[in-house]
């Protein structure tokens, strides 16, 4: 009799300790499901970063277009250049504001708007150019690999020449010399009526509307067209290595349009006046021009920094046409959420988790009793005879029935909370947590008992 009942207990030992391996395996499985779908996911991220890159066109990235962003980017991140630079920046607004060219975000290229205040320029670009221009990629396959390649060219970081400092005294008497050479050309038209009254605090508009009764002389009002042309109108500005140039017209915008301004250089020129000041330049490392254009920073510089994950997309994917991307990115994202096939068993990657600790406790449960049923009749089913099923091993030897029995439940735990794909409510988790904590005390005590067996 008492060897039947060993003969069970050991039996029942056995078949529990196959369940939690059988559990462990499948929950291995499960966590090596979650590491291919955290790899679709990244992939999922990169091939649509790829395919809104390169639907863009090299023609959404020139260098000057950004130059806003570059400065708030600076505002954000200071240095010792970077503060000077912002400090020469509004010192020169300030200064062409008090001469009624008044710079604002449309003019520093917001927008669809062309950047007319460039102070910055990119370091593969020669200063001695007066006009930037963004490198033309064009591609006559629009392949991913083809999109990587596009992508690479604009993901780099880019080391930036920009203004550091300029004289500005210099550039505040010039423009006062051509201010007030401006001013005896109509004084005999309008006249101040107040000490300090002058023509600096009126506008465009001003003018428009008929000028200010203290602005006007006893000649009269002068005719619109010739009033307007007697206010500095801005243009641009531009530095070169040692020299800040802003130019402006003394036309306005509608004698200047009239006149082709909008046409060919030539037309614009005739209009044209400068002032040139001594300045300085310097140069600072940027994040890459994607950044800037509105693309995720983190994952730019996650698949620029990954030249492993470059070559598995181009790899896997290199040759899909990118106009596919959008119908891969839907595949992947239903795989993701479809059961997962376990030998030959459907599992639900929500339930999968709860089931699995509550099946994994009750066998614990169960183990230690047959534990504690051959410990209370005395039967050496461990230690003696060895028994005839192959997998006996598994607990014959103290430290394969360790692992099994005490690290099993530990690794179970820890690969369950780290591959879940969903978020359960507190009482889920509790649940979860007690089930866990169960498969613990129990694995230890069946362990310990077991020694004496």
């Amino acid at each position: 009799m008492k060897n039947s009942k060993a003969d069970v207990a050991q039996k029942r030992m056995l078949l529990f300790t196959k369940v939690i391996m059988t559990l462990l395996t499948v929950t291995v499985l499960i966590f090596m499901n979650f590491l291919d779908l955290q790899e679709s996911k990244r992939n999922q991220q990169y091939l649509n970063l790829l395919a809104g890159v390169y639907g863009s066109g090299s023609n959404s990235y020139p260098f000057e277009k950004y130059e806003i962003q570059r400065m708030e980017y600076l505002q954000q991140h200071s240095s010792g250049v970077g503060n000077k630079h912002l400090n020469s920046r509004q010192r020169l607004i300030n200064i062409l504001g008090d001469f009624n060219m008044l710079i604002n975000r449309s003019v520093k290229g917001e927008g669809t708007n062309k950047n007319n205040f460039v102070l910055m320029h990119s370091s593969q670009v020669s200063l001695s150019k007066t006009k930037v221009v963004s490198p033309t990629i064009e591609y006559s396959k629009s392949t991913v690999d083809s999109a990587m390649i596009f992508f690479r060219n604009f993901s780099k970081p880019d080391k930036v020449i920009l203004l550091k400092e300029f004289d500005y005294s210099a550039l505040e008497r010039k423009l006062k010399k051509i201010w007030s050479e401006d001013s005896l050309k109509i004084s005999r038209f309008v006249q101040p009526t107040k000490k300090g009254d002058s023509l600096a605090g009126a506008t465009e508009m001003d003018f428009e509307n008929g000028a200010p009764s203290q602005w006007v002389g006893g000649a009269g009002i002068m005719p619109l067209e010739e009033r307007l042309s007697k206010i500095l109108y801005f243009r641009n500005v531009n530095f070169s290595s040692s020299s800040l140039v802003i130019r402006f017209s003394m036309e306005p915008v509608a004698t200047y349009s009239q006149s082709g301004g909008q046409g060919g250089q030539g037309s614009q020129d005739q209009f044209l006046d400068s002032v040139t000041v001594r300045a300085s330049i310097d140069s600072l490392s940027f994040p890459s021009i994607l950044e800037f254009a509105g693309f995720d920073s983190t994952i730019v510089r996650g698949l620029a920094s990954n030249t492993l994950a470059q070559q598995e997309i181009t790899d896997a994917y290199g040759y899909y046409d990118v106009s596919s991307v959008d119908n891969l990115v839907k595949d992947q994202l239903q795989k993701n959420n479809d059961a997962v096939s376990i030998l030959g068993f459907d599992v639900s990657r929500k339930w999968f988790p709860i089931a699995l600790l509550l099946v994994l406790a009750a066998t614990y449960i169960l183990l230690f009793q047959a534990v504690k049923s051959a410990k209370s009749i005395e039967a050496k089913i461990i230690s003696g005879p060895e028994s005839e099923d192959v997998l006996h091993f598994l607990v014959g030897k103290k430290s394969i029935r360790f692992a099994i029995w005490v690290l099993s439940p530990i690794l179970i735990i820890a690969l369950i909370w780290h591959s879940s794909l969903v978020h359960y409510t507190t009482p889920i988790y509790c649940v979860l947590g007690l089930a866990g904590l169960l498969c613990i005390i129990y694995g230890t005590r069946s362990y310990i008992k077991s020694l004496l067996l």
